[in-house]
């Protein structure tokens, strides 16, 4: 046998080494009270990959979450809505919701609304057996005796003219329709089909209106009647 401290080879029997230490010493070695260190390199491999697994659940989930919900600027998202005497292209992420209350001579026909916009139609019924078809001037004198003079921030209102539409906007103090919107801006347009004359309404955040308002115009001027 062989010495545990320096190496020396042992006879048999021999209790000590010429070194001092005995027969039955155990080494440091034999211990292995100072082990070689392990290599890191495959605790930051698992790192990486549980990092890595971790970032594809969490895309998963909010793919998963937001699924069919596109923006409203979307256009290829669009859909043609019809209803009585009337069609419109919209949004499809648009869910059906009440948007606002009617007066008591417009019946509403769709009422729809995101976390970015909502749009409102109704109709107020004539006869023009009796009452003869309503020209755009007759139309014109309707509309400025519902719209308001100013609104709410003192900002005149004014009538304006598009295509078969007339249409007016203001802001509007408002917090129940969007998160975290304090006031809202609306786009008023009303056009003469014919037996009713219908009133496209589009609310937005007055904050977003300015990058809304191209989309805005391009649902009301796809509006038309029968």
């Amino acid at each position: 046998m062989r010495c545990n401290a320096c190496g020396r080879e042992l006879k048999d029997g021999q209790m000590f080494c010429q070194c001092g230490a005995s027969a039955g010493y155990v080494g440091p070695d034999s211990l292995n009270l100072y082990p070689k260190k392990r290599s890191a390199l495959p605790l930051v491999l698992g790192m990486i990959a549980g990092a890595l697994l971790f970032a594809l659940l969490a895309f998963f989930l909010i793919s998963s979450a937001t699924k069919g919900k596109r923006s409203v600027t979307d256009r290829a998202s669009w859909e043609r809505v019809s209803g009585p005497g009337y069609s419109i292209t919209i949004p499809a992420s648009m869910k059906d919701s009440e948007v606002i209350e009617n007066s008591a001579d417009m019946r509403s026909l769709l009422q729809k609304r995101s976390s970015e916009a909502a749009i409102a139609i109704s109709a107020m019924s004539y006869d023009p057996k009796a009452l003869g078809s309503i020209s755009r001037k007759k139309l014109e004198e309707i509309i400025k005796q519902r719209m308001p003079a100013v609104d709410e921030n003192g900002h005149e209102v004014n009538l304006q003219d598009r295509g078969s539409m007339f249409y007016y906007e203001y802001e509007h103090k408002e917090t129940g329709i969007f998160f975290g919107a304090d006031s809202v801006h609306v786009v008023d347009a009303m056009c003469v089909g014919k037996t009713a004359i219908y009133d496209v309404i589009i609310i937005t955040p007055e904050k977003k209106y300015a990058e809304y308002e191209p989309y805005i115009f391009s649902w009301i001027d796809s509006f038309q009647t029968e």
